[in-house]
């Protein structure tokens, strides 16, 4: 092999090693904190991050094996410039992936619903009252729950904004509670693991080994259907406490499930009933 390729390829590996050391980091603390679990692929940010990993992990050092030439007058300047590009788009790539992350698992009605950050808007904000609910969180989604306001006016005007594409009932903060208050609504709209089988026929063997996991308290075992941006998910819930057991990536409906799936007054005596 001629000298000059070891010294390019030598510079090229190198360049590898610091890059996939440095992507590591940042993915461990990407999916660790921001996109923890099945979060990451139900919200599509792994293309985005494989863009990311196309441009920092491959190209990078793709660019640096063709250019080195370690008697090359502008060399460092090149490399330099090389480094430079690779951390703008990363750290461009990281802000997007920021912006957009989630900040909220609400329990909206009979469902949750993955809120992401460029969906609450500071007008929203602004008419919280409750300080818990006045920011979106800085590390992580949280649980909250969500509910109608007590005045019926109030509460069609919010449902049919939803019904007409504006902004969900769990996308507006001002009408967020505690997790733990609406432990007794979630318990009300838990649904039986059977119905897992009729909406993955083709993978019963996984709906099956759900049910192993928890056979020693299978009758208290239920799941909710949760909303996220690309794939929707199934929250594994206890029946006698209404707390989460797990998520799982099994299909909770057999078709797209929103608002405008639910009847008006449905909704509103839902609500009225959790009351």
């Amino acid at each position: 092999m001629p000298e000059n390729l070891k010294v390019r390829l030598k510079a090229s590996c190198i360049h590898f090693v610091i890059s996939f050391f440095v992507l590591s980091l940042v993915s461990v603390a990407l999916f660790a904190f921001y996109y923890p679990g099945l979060l990451g692929v139900a919200s599509g940010v792994l293309s985005v991050f494989g863009l990311l990993i196309v441009v920092d992990l491959i190209l990078g050092p793709l660019i640096t094996f063709v250019i080195f030439n370690k008697n090359k007058r502008w060399l460092k300047l090149d490399i330099s410039i090389v480094i430079s590009v690779q951390l703008m788009a990363l750290v461009y790539g990281l802000w997007i992936l920021f912006s957009v992350r989630p900040v909220f698992i609400v329990f909206n009605i009979d469902r949750f619903d993955v809120v992401y950050a460029n969906e609450v808007s500071a007008q929203s904000l602004a008419r919280v009252s409750n300080s818990a609910f006045a920011k979106i969180p800085i590390w992580g989604p949280e649980y909250v729950g969500a509910r109608l306001p007590q005045d019926q006016v109030a509460a069609k005007e919010v449902v049919m904004n939803a019904i007409s594409g504006g902004d969900d009932l769990s996308q507006l903060p001002e009408y967020y509670v505690s997790f733990e208050s609406i432990s007794k609504d979630i318990i009300q709209n838990v649904r039986s693991l059977e119905d897992l089988k009729k909406y993955n026929k083709s993978n019963l063997s996984e709906v099956d080994a759900l049910r192993e996991r928890y056979l020693s308290k299978i009758d208290n075992i239920g799941y909710i259907p949760l909303k996220a941006k690309i794939s929707d998910l199934t929250v594994i819930v206890d029946r006698s406490t209404g707390s989460i057991l797990e998520l799982s990536s099994l299909h909770p409906m057999d078709n797209s499930y929103g608002v405008n799936s639910i009847d008006l007054n449905t909704i509103l005596r839902k609500s009225s009933d959790a009351k």
